[in-house]
């Protein structure tokens, strides 16, 4: 991996070529798992440290360590600035409580060196508390939430994983297990008092005494990751929120309607209906209550063409005056499918089944038929 420039000298994420480059969204991303020599500590980062601080490159991780002394302070800063949509995360744990006057910062400043947004540990609360800050552009005071309690048991034997998204219009603030199957738990979500989406910032942790300390607090950072996007890639796979508010839009534009296998034994239309028609206009009731039409087959032996016409009735139709749902021709010496006519769920017939034949197409066509049509229906 190319060695991160100095302060001075580095590039935004966001000037990078557009393009073919682009995968998924992702202009740049950078990981480091810090198991890299020792010696290339002050290559690779930005190192600060005053009266007694300490930052140490060990086998896998970095320890940083403000020391006993008031004033002391010990700092790493990464190369890389990103503007607005990105995500930043780091993985770290304490040696003990954070001591009284004794803070620990992971944040994103802007090129002066001035904190935007952070989570911050302060010292004296409990190992499963911390803060958020967040500040804007106009000199107005930073937002600070109140002491959040984490849903974890302790955050000094084990890493956690912290997380900073950063969009135009709000700050996403969470953090997870590290190696674990649980999801993201969600601090703060804030849309005011955030920085200008256009502000470059790079990722700097921190500690920093305010008074003397009687034990030094040690910080041991195994990983992170800094993630320049057009737009925060999804997480289909564990988002790790039930909360609504965070929950993913779906809309269906279409779907596929899964029909059961046919079977002897079960199955929607179970009751079939035959009627051989005899010289009439054969106003016939099929159910005298609420019914499904699935289908059926209509046949005709004699010489000219008829019209089936349904009603939804729970009496006979009065031919001529009720008006059907359905007219379906039946050629002459023909058959037709009355099951082509109509949905693949059925037609919905609230009142009743109910059906007429008569020799032409007009609803309210009264004209008989000559017998020899066979009618035969599947409802329910």
């Amino acid at each position: 991996m190319k060695m991160l420039e100095q302060f001075t000298t580095t590039k935004s994420m966001r000037e990078d070529t557009e393009g073919s480059s682009l995968v998924s969204g992702i202009r740049q991303k950078f990981r480091d798992e810090l198991c890299w020599p020792a010696a290339e500590l002050n290559t690779r980062w930005g190192v600060i440290t005053s009266d007694g601080g300490v930052v140490t490159k060990n086998a896998g991780d970095i320890t940083l360590s403000s020391g006993v002394l008031a004033s002391g302070n010990a700092a790493i800063t990464l190369g890389l600035t990103a503007i607005s949509p990105f995500k930043v995360a780091a993985a770290f744990k304490f040696s003990q409580a954070s001591q009284v006057n004794c803070d620990t910062f992971f944040e994103l400043i802007d090129k002066a060196g001035n904190t935007k947004l952070a989570f911050a540990f302060i010292g004296g609360l409990n190992q499963s508390q911390c803060r958020v800050l967040s500040f804007e552009e106009t000199g107005i005071a930073a937002w600070e939430n109140a002491n959040v309690t984490l849903n974890i048991s302790d955050r000094i034997s084990t890493a956690r994983i912290y997380e900073i998204q950063v969009y135009p219009d709000e700050i996403r603030f969470s953090q997870r297990d590290q190696n674990g199957i649980g999801g993201r738990s969600t601090i703060a979500i804030r849309n005011v008092r955030i920085p200008d989406p256009n502000t470059e910032l790079r990722l700097r942790i921190r500690m920093t005494n305010i008074t003397t300390q009687a034990i030094a607090t040690m910080l041991s950072i195994s990983s992170i990751c800094f993630l320049d996007i057009n737009e925060l890639p999804v997480d289909l796979t564990n988002t790790g929120s039930a909360s609504p508010a965070e929950s993913i839009p779906v809309t269906l534009t279409s779907y596929v309607t899964s029909l059961p296998l046919p079977s002897p034994t079960s199955g929607s239309y179970a009751i079939p209906y035959s009627l051989t028609a005899t010289a009439s206009t054969n106003a016939t009731l099929v159910k005298n209550s609420a019914a499904n039409l699935g289908g059926g087959v209509v046949t005709n032996t004699s010489a000219a063409a008829v019209w089936l016409k349904i009603f939804n009735k729970n009496t006979a139709p009065v031919v001529g005056t009720d008006t059907p749902v359905l007219t379906v021709q039946i050629p002459a010496g023909g058959q037709a499918r009355v099951t082509d006519c109509i949905p693949a769920i059925g037609m919905r017939l609230p009142s009743g089944l109910a059906f007429s034949i008569t020799a032409n197409p007009a609803k309210t066509d009264t004209t008989a038929i000559a017998a020899g049509v066979i009618v035969e229906l599947i409802y329910v």
